[in-house]
């Protein structure tokens, strides 16, 4: 402990452990066995594929950066996941810049460092490609440059700060709530309210909404996929007030940010709330930039939660400045601190390496939980579908599982088929029914990939239906879930159902 008596050594230690924590992290990555991608994760690369302004759920940043890595390092699984593995200690160096620029000191700065980067939500993040991996980093360099803008008025510091936070809105919409903390830190800071009519400001956000503009327009012009499915997705058809979410949402970010840290955290809330401080301490000021640029993306979210559903993942740029105020405000709670990072720790082994973990605490179990159930048995599958192809070379492959459509691309990647999706109600509710929906009749032959069987309904749209063959995706403890294909021929169009109902139940 006498090494950390100095606070320069600090900075050395988080480096060298950030350092051994990414090596750890891609061993791990690029040696889980048999496991495919996420099936979100199998549509983000598809979507880089075909580089566009946006795709329908989401703004394009992602698959711009999977585009450029899997066109360096290739296709594989751990391929696709590996930008974790640079942006999450990119985002870890910008979060300890922020904290030594907000509290004059090393050791706060690296303590915050090694909060975030060992966060479960990091850790399990670290292991897939989701939006969380780019946003990060765009909220919490925005927040770095914003702060330096306010207070040293510069041109460049304003530029960057719209040139990030544009980015963060190509990452995520969510990114928007930066736009309401960095409101609210003017309007209630005296010595910063002046910025509300500085011109720099303005070109700052104009900057921003310029690199955005292509999004917008791409969502014009296919008629606002991505705001549907934001309302579709947060609504979910619940009605009325549920307090019940919030609770559950809350509850879910003690997996997020940790045991220990997010109660630390909640505290920090209670204990600076802005309205209460002094601002004519700097102190203060910093206090009340760590509690707007945290608080507002958890409180947003919250009243989201409270009309309908949210994501425990939706309110992870909250973290970015948390980690600094956990850090800073509780920095004499050693012992705190420490159970906090060491329970942080043990959660990450606990998520790497929850299969060995349960077959030596019950090697003979025939049941159990399985974290990576989603994730398993699509090589056979996948074997059986390029089986079924090789007897059938011009068929085009059908589904009507979006799970399956996007297995089915991804990993039948090298062979390029064409994919046709089961869509009787014309809707857009996905990707896939969106660029993909079967639509016309046709005579042209399908290989009809199903859940289990074909329905009636599915059987009486075609001249000819076969059976083709059975397969079953096996997890760790059994199957998980049964398929089978058939061979249609002569697609005759999607009969009306003579109830005068879709196929989901409502009229039409």
């Amino acid at each position: 402990m006498r090494v950390l008596s100095n606070e320069s050594n600090w900075s050395w230690l988080l480096a060298g452990f950030v350092l051994l924590l990414t090596i750890y992290r891609a061993l791990v990555l690029f040696t889980l066995p048999g496991l495919s991608l996420h099936f979100d994760e199998a549509q983000y690369w598809l979507w880089a594929q075909d580089l566009q302004w946006g795709y329908y759920s989401k703004p394009p940043m992602l698959a711009f950066v999977i585009h450029c890595f899997t066109s360096v390092f290739g296709d594989s699984a751990a391929a696709v996941r590996s930008p974790a593995l640079i942006f999450y200690p990119l985002t870890t160096w910008v979060i300890y810049l922020t904290a030594k620029r907000l509290s004059d000191s090393t050791k706060v700065a690296s303590l915050a460092g090694f909060l975030f980067i060992t966060m479960p939500g990091v850790s399990l993040s670290s292991m897939l490609i989701t939006t969380d991996v780019v946003k990060f980093i765009w909220c919490s360099v925005s927040c770095l440059f914003f702060y330096q803008a306010v207070l040293n008025n510069r041109w460049r510091d304003w530029l960057l700060v719209g040139l990030f936070a544009g980015f963060g809105l190509l990452t995520k919409y969510t990114m928007g709530i930066f736009a309401v903390a960095a409101g609210l830190f003017l309007l209630i800071v005296p010595n910063f309210r002046h910025h509300l009519m500085n011109p720099k400001l303005w070109l700052a956000a104009g900057l921003s909404a310029c690199i955005f503009l292509p999004n917008i327009l791409w969502n014009a012009q296919q008629g606002w996929p991505s705001l549907r499915h934001t309302v579709e997705l947060s609504g979910s058809g619940v009605e009325g007030i549920h307090p019940m979410m919030v609770l559950t949402f809350w509850g879910e970010q003690f997996g997020v940010f940790g045991l220990v840290s997010f109660p630390l955290f909640i505290l920090f809330l209670l204990k600076a709330f802005p309205w209460r401080l002094d601002f004519e301490s700097v102190r203060n000021i910093h206090r009340g930039f760590l509690w707007l640029f945290s608080a507002t993306f958890l409180l947003v979210i919250s009243l989201q939660a409270l009309q309908g559903r949210v994501y425990a993942n939706w309110a992870a740029p909250t973290y970015a400045m948390a980690s600094i105020a956990v850090a800073w405000q509780f920095l004499k709670w050693k012992k705190t601190l420490l159970l906090a990072l060491g329970l942080n720790l043990v959660l990450m082994f606990a998520i790497y390496h929850s299969d060995a973990i349960l077959s030596i605490a019950n090697p003979n179990a025939k049941k159990g939980p399985d974290l990576m159930k989603t994730l398993r048995g699509w090589d056979s599958f996948t074997c059986e579908v390029e089986s079924a192809r090789s007897d059938c070379d011009d068929c085009i492959l059908l589904t009507d599982r979006r799970e399956t459509a996007a297995q089915v691309l991804y990993l039948l990647r090298n062979s390029r088929p064409v994919l046709k999706f089961w869509n009787p109600d014309h809707s857009q509710n996905n990707h896939y029914e969106m660029v993909y929906s079967l639509k016309a009749p046709s005579d042209q032959t399908y290989l009809f990939i199903v859940e289990d069987k074909l329905t009636n309904k599915q059987r009486q749209a075609f001249d000819s239906v076969e059976p083709v063959s059975n397969l079953t995706r096996e997890g760790k403890y059994g199957p998980i879930r049964h398929y089978q294909i058939y061979k249609v021929i002569g697609f005759r169009g999607y009969a009306p159902r003579s109830d005068g109902m879709n196929t989901k139940g409502k009229k039409q």
